[in-house]
């Protein structure tokens, strides 16, 4: 089963956070790292069976924990010739990972990989302001990763995104993201996911749920689902 993933995209579940890992021939790419704890050990054996021989491009959409949260134990079993690190950011890294992180090498631009957005600047704490997010989007798989970036911040994303076929929601589907004009930009969208914790975090919230509803757009949701992977 895990050699036929190649081409694929797998959005993890892992509670509360974001971990997406794009599974391609030679390469991983991650966006985000992070989740909650109990679910770390089983989804990393995963994570590793698949891409522990691959190199390894992480991208982090902002500092907030839950979606860097198991950063510093991934880089660990990685050598470190086979992980590499999009530094959009690197002003902004905590000083208590700065220091592993340091040795990490920088990506080479990815061309399936646009930044659509960098995120607010000059914020207070600017690290773990849900406007300082990126939001990336991959131009194969047509997949819009908006990390935790709200609806203040949606209007200013001046790349193009509208071609997008899965979108997975700000902020876990947090009421605070995925406007209605973002979803009006959006003309081909297929489905929508949230990786959340509904029954601790109650995301994603109810007024997301209903306005995906009013468009008919189907939500998958990690909680209930495990594991997605889009191919």
């Amino acid at each position: 089963m895990e050699k036929q993933l190649g081409g694929s995209l797998i959005v993890w579940n892992i509670g509360q956070g974001q971990w997406i890992t794009k599974i391609e021939k030679d390469t991983c790419i991650h966006y985000d790292i992070g989740g909650e704890i109990f679910l770390y050990k089983k989804t990393l054996r995963r994570v590793l069976s698949l891409c522990d021989l691959k190199i390894n491009q992480i991208n982090i959409s902002h500092w907030d924990y839950d979606h860097y949260s198991y950063l510093q134990s991934f880089v660990k079993q990685i050598p470190q010739n086979r992980i590499c690190m999009n530094f959009y950011q690197k002003q902004f890294l905590p000083a208590k990972i700065d220091s592993h992180l340091n040795l990490i090498m920088r990506c080479q631009s990815n061309k399936d990989t646009a930044l659509i957005y960098g995120g607010k600047k000059n914020l207070k704490k600017s690290l773990q302001k849900n406007q300082s997010s990126l939001v990336l989007y991959d131009n194969q798989l047509q997949v819009l990763v908006p990390g935790d970036s709200p609806k203040s911040e949606e209007k200013k994303w001046r790349a193009d995104f509208s071609n997008a076929r899965i979108l997975i929601l700000g902020h876990h589907g947090s009421k605070t993201s995925t406007s209605k004009w973002l979803l009006d930009k959006i003309g081909n969208l297929k489905m929508a996911v949230s990786s959340a914790r509904f029954i601790r975090y109650k995301h994603p919230s109810r007024e997301t749920v209903d306005l995906l509803k009013k468009r008919k757009t189907p939500l998958l949701r990690t909680e209930q689902w495990g594991n997605l992977i889009f191919y």
